[in-house]
């Protein structure tokens, strides 16, 4: 990813204020591109907005699959650490430490 790829998510987020998706979005490709506070700001950014409208504009998800996809990629963030193998995705889900029972996997294989 490069900077050139956050531009039209940064154009949507302009003409759309008041939609999150964009935010959750550009912070998932800021946490690849290892730019964790700034992946930060933009999924707190996107979590307020689906807080304050109680809604997402994208309905392929519902409003509480959102708010968790929101919290995890924050704790990610705050983590500073992000997978880079399909594996490691398949481990995401946690949104606070105390549901963290091992590390994030970053392979293809199950940690012991």
């Amino acid at each position: 990813w490069t900077e050139k790829d956050l531009t039209p998510l940064l154009q949507a987020s302009a003409f759309n204020p008041f939609v999150a998706e964009p935010h959750l979005a550009r912070a998932q490709i800021l946490l690849q591109m290892k730019r964790f506070d700034d992946a930060a700001h933009a999924a707190h950014q996107g979590l307020d907005l689906l807080c304050q409208w109680a809604t997402p504009w994208d309905k392929r998800m519902p409003l509480h699959a959102w708010l968790a996809w929101a919290r995890c990629l924050i704790f990610q963030a705050n983590l500073k650490e992000w997978p880079t193998t399909h594996g490691g995705l398949e481990s995401l889900g946690a949104i606070d430490s105390t549901m963290r029972t091992r590390p994030l996997n970053t392979s293809r294989h199950l940690q012991d």
